[in-house]
């Protein structure tokens, strides 16, 4: 049975590797915790994007990591950008292809160690029959992160609905047991 408890922003700011004075105040929310956070947000999401490029995910290719936060491939061409997959106008093939493929991509994640705590049907792209995952700074590790199994289920839980009611088949409970077993 899973913790009914909110999970808040400020449970995967805690895993971030931090000395205790500064992790007590980014979680607390201080005026120094916040300038912190925004020098951390960045290398976090850099080492978290390349972690799940090199594991095979779904990801944008990074490409650097600048001063102002992070390049990385364009998803889209010249004249528009993906849309994210809930502003989508998949077909019923394709709906099914984008369920297969992020499940391929929570596989990979999840056999990185990692979570992406936010995922949702805005965190993800749909390019040219591509599914892409996006957004993943809030992303916690399993080994560090003693909510990261109730963040993976609201993940798979936020998305296999949306999925559902689409007409997709979905099994949420299936998959977050699939996944569970690969993150022992």
């Amino acid at each position: 049975m899973l913790c009914t408890r909110r999970v808040t922003s400020c449970d995967y700011k805690a895993s971030w590797h931090l000395r205790t004075r500064d992790k007590r105040a980014v979680v607390n929310g201080t005026r120094y915790g916040h300038e912190l956070a925004g020098k951390i947000w960045p290398m976090q999401e850099w080492t978290t994007l390349r972690r799940a490029w090199d594991a095979g995910v779904s990801v944008p290719y990074p490409v650097e990591q600048t001063d102002h936060g992070l390049l990385m491939a364009f998803i889209g061409d010249e004249s528009q950008a993906a849309p994210k997959l809930g502003q989508a106008r998949l077909s019923h093939a394709e709906l099914a292809s984008a369920w297969e493929q992020l499940v391929e991509s929570l596989r990979a994640l999840t056999n990185a160690g990692l979570v992406h705590a936010d995922l949702s049907v805005y965190n993800l792209l749909w390019w040219q029959g591509r599914l892409v995952v996006i957004d993943l700074p809030q992303a916690v590790e399993f080994t560090t992160n003693t909510d990261a199994y109730e963040l993976l289920h609201r993940d798979v839980a936020n998305v296999g609905d949306w999925f559902t009611r689409r007409g997709a088949d979905v099994d949420v409970e299936s998959l977050y047991a699939e996944l569970l077993a690969l993150a022992w």
